[in-house]
């Protein structure tokens, strides 16, 4: 089963810790998806996986979506650490 959650947003601060509620009370594991075009997404992603888990909840993997031609894959799950790359979308 895949249920999207709720898109984080700093005016919102509740939605984060909803998701990791959910997660939780599923006893679901989490797929992190960013934006690869952004400033440092491997950074986010690193970030967002050590908040949650911070918070009790399982990341199996990350997935960085609108990703430039010339993304480099092995730089980004090198700087995300633990967390694994499970793909990006061009």
């Amino acid at each position: 089963m895949v249920i999207e959650g709720l898109h984080t947003d700093a005016s919102f601060s509740f939605t984060t810790r909803l998701n990791a509620d959910i997660a939780r009370s599923l006893q679901a594991e989490m797929v992190l998806v960013a934006g690869a075009q952004e400033e440092n997404p491997a950074a986010e992603v690193k970030l967002t996986a050590s908040q949650f888990r911070g918070s009790g909840c399982n990341i199996a993997g990350a997935i960085l979506n609108k990703a430039p031609i010339d993304f480099d894959e092995v730089a980004a799950q090198t700087a995300m650490g633990s967390v694994s790359l499970w793909g990006r979308d061009s």
